[in-house]
């Protein structure tokens, strides 16, 4: 129970910020964690094994602690996310990517993940929302931004972007998601063209928003109703 006593230093980096972005901001918030990161060891929560490791310690110079349930994979802690092995504010850095959507109970997850941070500890999720179905071994939901948001509400901080992709993403996820030769083709050919042009219609709603405010509602829709999914970046 006392592992993470030895293996974190006790200290905090800085969060700032609105306590809750209801839009999308210039900086990634994946980005974001990866810089706040490296200051101490990260609790990599479903980290599949030690063969898919590789890339968190590069991710995290200070070194990356990797929990799964699935022993084959020989994670560094064999443990379930639903009852973290750790003492309760003995974590200062939790990463949680594609995770909450194969667990039965990812409110366990968030609330435990909240236990074992210590104060002023933060940590990063990724949630997919319109994702294709993919198994691992199971796969129960998607998750909104308000959903996240009351997930996550008995943190002190939260901040919540979509990902990325936008519209055009998802679409072409679904697309290039099948496993036919001309699926791939369809994806190849309709992907790139799609994704320009919605990019260059956001950025235009961006420009033009502060002239015209209600189109801010639109740029909402844009992204958050039409993303693949959310980063979540939170602070005990």
């Amino acid at each position: 129970m006392g592992l993470f006593c030895g293996m974190f230093k006790a200290e905090n980096a800085g969060f700032g910020g609105e306590a809750l972005m209801m839009e999308q901001v210039q900086e990634n918030l994946k980005q974001r964690a990866l810089s706040l990161f490296k200051t101490d060891k990260v609790l990599v929560v479903g980290s599949a094994g030690s063969g898919q490791m590789s890339h968190y310690q590069q991710d995290f110079p200070a070194g990356a602690i990797g929990l799964d349930i699935d022993e084959p994979a020989k994670p560094d802690v064999l443990g379930d996310a639903l009852y973290l092995p750790f003492k309760g504010g003995s974590v200062p850095f939790v990463h949680c990517e594609a995770l909450l959507e194969h667990v039965p109970e990812p409110h366990r997850v968030v609330d435990e993940v909240y236990r074992v941070l210590q104060e002023g500890g933060q940590a990063f999720f990724y949630v997919p929302f319109l994702y294709p179905y993919h198994e691992s071994p199971d796969d129960y939901f998607r998750f909104t931004k308000s959903g996240m948001a009351y997930l996550c509400r008995h943190f002190s901080h939260i901040q919540i972007q979509a990902a990325e992709d936008g519209y055009a993403g998802v679409s072409m996820r679904f697309l290039g998601g099948f496993t036919s030769p001309v699926g791939n083709i369809l994806s190849k050919l309709v992907r790139y063209p799609a994704w320009w042009c919605l990019a260059g219609a956001y950025s235009l709603l961006r420009l033009l928003q502060g002239r015209k405010p209600e189109l801010e509602r639109v740029r909402q829709h844009f992204f958050f109703e039409n993303c693949s999914g959310f980063n979540v970046l939170v602070k005990k």
